[in-house]
Formats: C-alpha cells, sequence, structure tokens
C-alpha cells in the first residue's frame, strides 16, 4: 500500500468518527511520574455504591474509579498502588472508602467528596492478595481476609493491626455480610462462614458439586456417599439481612443458602454460561446475577424462577452492584462499558461510562504520530487522538468472546485475531483478519488454521504472518491470499517471533529456547557463535542490530553480519520477567525494555552503548504487552493488560537523563 493511499485511508478513518469524541477528562488523573497522558481506565473488578448512593466505586486494573451517579462524570481516580483493586468497601456513614486487591501490599483509605488519601495501612504480610474488606460499624476499624485465608483486623484510629486465626487452605473468594460479623469464603467448592471478630470457623456447606447441584433428597444422599469434586465458586452475596447468601458457580447455577438453620434452600438454573457476579436487592426480593457470556438476569428470590434476562452488554459480566433504593442496578463489563438498569421493568436506562478495557494487547501509531490505534483482549478497537488526549470511539467492536492473540499492521489499517467468536461457530477457535475502518473481515486460508497461535505479526508491506504451538511458522500473502514458505526445515517454538524493519530478518525462539535467525533473501540461517536462551528480541530501527534477552543469561546486543551474527555488547544489567517487551528509539541511542514479577511492572530504558540503567518508569499494574515509539522519536507508548495505555514525553525523559548524567 502507498504512502498515500494509507496518508488517504487514515484521514478518512479520522474524519469519520471524531464526531463522536466524547470528553476524556480522565487522561490527566493521577498520572505517574512522566507520562503525559492515560487512554483507557482499567478492566472493572468490583463496584460498590455508596450508602446514599450518590457515588460510584469502580475497582480497576490501575486504581479506584470515583462516579457521580447523577451525572455520570468521575470526580476522582485513587492511585498509588502497585497492583489491581480487587476489594472496596464504603463505611456506614458514607465518609470512607477503602481499597485494596491483588498484589498490593497496602490497604488505602480515602474521602469519596474530597479526594484525599486519609490512611495508608502496610500489610503486616506483604500478601500478595488481599480478597475482601468490611468496615465496623463505627467505621473506625477494617477487617480484611487474603488470599491464603488470613483474617486481619486494622484499627484505624490507633493505627494498629493483628492477623488472627487462619483457614487450613488458600481462600480464592471471599465476602463480608453486611453487619461485618460473617465472612463467607470458598474453597475447592466447599462454603466456609467465620466469625470475623474473632477469625473462627463457624461452619462449612458443601456447596456446588460437580455433578450434583439439584436440591433433591436422592442427590443429597448420593452426594453425602461419594463426596464429588466441587467446582469453584466465583462469586458471594448476602441479602441485607445477612440470612440467606447467594453463591455464583462456574457449574453455571446459584445456590441460595440459609445462614440461621443452614441448609441450602435452592439451586437457580438459567445461565448458559460461567457466572461470575451476584448482587441481592436492598429489600432482598431480587437476585441479579452475570455469567461470562455477557447476560444479565434477574431472579425473584420468594419464587425462586426467573423474572427478566436484560440484554445490551457485548461481553462478559465483570461486576453487579444495586442502589440502596432498590431501583437501579449496575453492571460493568468486559466491554469496557456500565450500563444502568431499572430493576422493575428490567429496561437499560443509559450507558453510564466507557473506557474500561479489560487488557490492551496491541498498540500502533499512524505515520505522522498523531493518531494511535489500539486492540483490547475482547475485540476492540479503538483509535486515540493523540494532540487533543481523546479517545475515538471504538471503531469496530468484533463479535468475539475472548482474544488471547491480536495484532495491527503497522499502517495501523488491518487487524489480526485469534480467539473465540459470539457468532454460530462460537466453540471454533480461529484466526480472523478484518479492515480496521470498515469492519470488513477478510477471508482466506489462515481462517483454516485450526491449531494453537502464539504470535501473529504483520510485515511493513502487509505480509501477515502466524506460528504456532507445533514447531511451524505460517505465511501468507494478504493481497493474493497464497502462503509462501521462506523458512528453513527446523523447528522453533513460535512463543518469540520478530521481523526486521527491512523485512530481510526473522528471529525467532527455538523448539529448545535458543536463538535462530533466518535470512529471508538468501533462505539460510545467520550462524550464532554462542547459544543463550531467549525472553526477548527487538530489532534496531536501522536493521543492523538485534538485541536478544534472558532473565538469567543476560542481554546480548548482536550485529547483523553477512552471514553471521557479531556479538556487538554484552550488558552486565539483567532483564528479570518472562517474555520482556524490548524497542529502540528512532535513534537508537537507548534500548527501552518491561519488567515484570509479582509486584511490580516497570519501564527500564538502559545505555546502548555501555548497558547503563539511566531511569525506570513506573505506572503499570499489570503485564506490559507493547511499547511503540512515534516516528519523530518524540512520544513512547505503553499499553498493558492492565487495560490502559501510558503516553512518555520521550524528550522530558532525555534531557532528565542528561541532567542526571
Amino acid at each position: 500500500m502507498s504512502q498515500k493511499n494509507i496518508s488517504t485511508l487514515l484521514f478518512f478513518l479520522f474524519l469519520s468518527i471524531t464526531i463522536t469524541l466524547y470528553a476524556q477528562d480522565n487522561t490527566q488523573m493521577g498520572l505517574p511520574e512522566g507520562a503525559i497522558a492515560r487512554f483507557g481506565k482499567g478492566g472493572i473488578n468490583t463496584m460498590q455504591f455508596s450508602p446514599n448512593g450518590s457515588l460510584l466505586a469502580v475497582g480497576t486494573d490501575v486504581g479506584v474509579w470515583v462516579y457521580d451517579t447523577s451525572s455520570g462524570k468521575e470526580t476522582a481516580l485513587f492511585t498509588g498502588y502497585t497492583g489491581r483493586i480487587d476489594a472496596l468497601d464504603f463505611s456506614p456513614d458514607g465518609n470512607r472508602l477503602a481499597s485494596g486487591g491483588f498484589a498490593n501490599p497496602i490497604i488505602q483509605v480515602w474521602d469519596p467528596r474530597t479526594g484525599n488519601k486519609l490512611n495508608t495501612i502496610e500489610l503486616i504480610d506483604k500478601t500478595d492478595r488481599l480478597k475482601s474488606m468490611g468496615f465496623s460499624n463505627d467505621g473506625k476499624a477494617l477487617t480484611s481476609i487474603d488470599l491464603w485465608g488470613r483474617i486481619s483486623h486494622h484499627d484505624l484510629v490507633n493505627k494498629s493491626q493483628n492477623i488472627l486465626d487462619s483457614s487450613p487452605s488458600s481462600i480464592r473468594l471471599g465476602a463480608f455480610s453486611p453487619d461485618g460479623n460473617t465472612i463467607a469464603s470458598e474453597n475447592k467448592g466447599k462454603i466456609y462462614l467465620w466469625d470475623s471478630g474473632s477469625g473462627k470457623q463457624k461452619i462449612i456447606y458443601k456447596g456446588h458439586s460437580s455433578i450434583f447441584n439439584g436440591d433433591s433428597f436422592i442427590k443429597m444422599v448420593i452426594s453425602d456417599i461419594l463426596h464429588p469434586t466441587g467446582v469453584d465458586i466465583t462469586s458471594f452475596a448476602f441479602s441485607p439481612d445477612g440470612k440467606i447468601l447467594a453463591s455464583g458457580s462456574r457449574d453455571k447455577t446459584i445456590q441460595l443458602w440459609d445462614l440461621i438453620d443452614h441448609f441450602k434452600i435452592a439451586t437457580l438454573k438459567g445461565h448458559k454460561n460461567v457466572i461470575t457476579t451476584v448482587a441481592f436487592s436492598q429489600d432482598g426480593t431480587t437476585i441479579a446475577s452475570g455469567d461470562a457470556g455477557k447476560s444479565i438476569k434477574l431472579w425473584d428470590v420468594n419464587t425462586k424462577r426467573e423474572r427478566a434476562t436484560l440484554s445490551g452488554h457485548t461481553h462478559g459480566i465483570a461486576a453487579l452492584a444495586i442502589t440502596p433504593d432498590g431501583k437501579t442496578l449496575a453492571s460493568g463489563s468486559y466491554d469496557g462499558t456500565i450500563r444502568f438498569w431499572n430493576l422493575q421493568t428490567a429496561e437499560e436506562i443509559r450507558v453510564f461510562a466507557t473506557g474500561h478495557i479489560s487488557s490492551v494487547n496491541s498498540i500502533v501509531f499512524n505515520k505522522n504520530g498523531s493518531l494511535l490505534v489500539s486492540t483490547s483482549s475482547y475485540g476492540n478497537v479503538d483509535v486515540w487522538s493523540i494532540k487533543t488526549a481523546r479517545e475515538l470511539t471504538p471503531i469496530t467492536d468484533y463479535p468475539t468472546n475472548s482474544i488471547s492473540i491480536s495484532a495491527i499492521s503497522p499502517d495501523g489499517t488491518l487487524f489480526a485475531s485469534y480467539g473465540k467468536s459470539y457468532i454460530a461457530d462460537h466453540n471454533t477457535v480461529r484466526i480472523r483478519l478484518f479492515r480496521v475502518e470498515s469492519g470488513e473481515e477478510l477471508l482466506g486460508p489462515w481462517n483454516k488454521i485450526n491449531r494453537n497461535v502464539e504470535e501473529l505479526l504483520f510485515t511493513h508491506d502487509n505480509r501477515f504472518l502466524y506460528s504456532n504451538t507445533l514447531k511451524e511458522i505460517r505465511c501468507w500473502d494478504i493481497l493474493t491470499r497464497k502462503e509462501f514458505f521462506p523458512f528453513g526445515p527446523e523447528p522453533v517454538h513460535g512463543q518469540l517471533l520478530k521481523i526486521s524493519p527491512n523485512g530481510k530478518y526473522i528471529a525467532m525462539e527455538t523448539f529448545r529456547g535458543k536463538l535462530r535467525v533466518w535470512d529471508v533473501e538468501a533462505q539460510s540461517d545467520l550462524h550464532i557463535p554462542i547459544t543463550k536462551n531467549v525472553s526477548g528480541l527487538a530489532f534496531s530501527p536501522d536493521s543492523m542490530y538485534l538485541v536478544q534477552t534472558h532473565y538469567n543469561d543476560g542481554t546480548i546486543l548482536w550485529e547483523l553480519g553477512t552471514t553471521e551474527l557479531i556479538i556487538h555488547n554484552v550488558y552486565q544489567q539483567k532483564i528479570k520477567g518472562f517474555n520482556s517487551i524490548l524497542t529502540f528509539p528512532p535513534d537508537e541511542s537507548m534500548l527501552v525494555h518491561s519488567v515484570s514479577d509479582m509486584y511490580t511492572h516497570q519501564i527500564k530504558i538502559l545505555d546502548v552503548d555501555t548497558g547503563i540503567l539511566h531511569t525506570t518508569l513506573s505506572g503499570h499494574t499489570e503485564d506490559i504487552t507493547a511499547l511503540k515509539f512515534t516516528q519523530d522519536g518524540t512520544t513512547l507508548a505503553s499499553s498493558s493488560r492492565d487495560g490502559t495505555i501510558l503516553l512518555w514525553d520521550w524528550d522530558k525523559i532525555n534531557k532528565n537523563i542528561s541532567i542526571g548524567d
């Protein structure tokens, strides 16, 4: 495709969707040091209304967003976490909001109205997951439960804390009763009830069984004898009076439990997908449940029957919350929206917010750096204006259930995905190729591939490559729909595959984890003098160098010779983590790479000549998925599984590096 055609296409793309711009005030809120804008708000994990219903707190992968329910506007973003937010609770008077979660060694307490931080609680045990928390009735203390079942008390006045008794095994899920006195937790399908004051176990319910989830006497007797394997419980909800517990499970059912006389009341069936979240109305007469498909169902607690199905979301339901007056249901979805529903009429009231992307898989700048195109793990393609720091309405919402792999062509005009779709063949996992502007699907031999895909790549001339786990790489010419084989017979692993900007070389990880570089024109391998394991690869912009890194074997900068790789530099600085993302700025003076472990997800900047670490950029809370520079080298973009894209001022970073030196 010519430069003129590309420019024309991008112009019409921009023109066709600028009329649908909406204000993106949040791009400057809570930015990490060195960042100039944020696109995306992070995937939705949990939601809770304030006691008077005027605020909605949304726990995401990047922090806590607070919305004014009357206007739908975000009023605050609470950040400062190393991981995502899975646990939220308002104090009974609504004046405090506590938040914590995965890979967060702290709990933070905020004033939701002013945005001021009131307390920071450093956990005694730097556990990697806080499952749930609840305020005391007077709002002066917090009780929390972590992944390992440890129950802790946190005195907010005296700033003290202590760990109570622990469960005998790890806990995947936890929830507090409305009065804060009881904790419900799950392990291997069983339900454990705990006294939050003493940490003592109250009772165990059998929970959800893999083969018996009915309520008949015969099934219960057989279950007692056979002890069938439990099915993971995904969500809990207490009735407002604390007398009933609802549990949603991977077995696609909701069970209701009597907490006074300790028996199962009923099993609610009707969902066709895994239950992801459940919620009670304030009067206790209605239960709302959401699933991993995209359905929300309303159930009558008295009759134990389904009352309505709510449709509108395009992807799975992440969280549900019902207003204190019991009139309105809020649903957060992986499609990036929060929708409001009338609980009485089961009608949608409005789309409350957008921008909560579950995971950004790939990004690319257009030629002049004015636009950034991104894809999410659920098939959304977004275009972002760099100049105005605004998001353009998603131009294509592909009918996809789950995308594990995606890629955008270098000119931003084509989008490739690998995953399950919502259309008739929803059980089929396949490669699909689309035009970004129109959403038109391009059919070809790639649609017939039914093997696991590890990587999808476009070359700069829009030749589309694909690799799988069966030690082979496949390549097609998109224009002719013909397959060609520019590779030798030696098997490759396929998890790492990079193409040089000039299209001459293909670098890949072999089946044994070693490096292989193929000269496409000569149809031969380049000789590699030493063998080192590979966890990250990147070509320099001029295609003269290749950087190879491994968390144990260090980093090597190779010069691409005529017939072999020549060691240009070996760095002492090791890069932690698997599958590191590496890139160079256009002037090739620095090496930029991602670093990920359990608690940190950072960007490190090294000097290419010396390997000295210049600076570290922090801001993402999940694995970094891509690092891309604009063509003029003024802006660096980083995308992450936390559902955000951060823009960094590269000129300012360079200036600070020079001052530091």
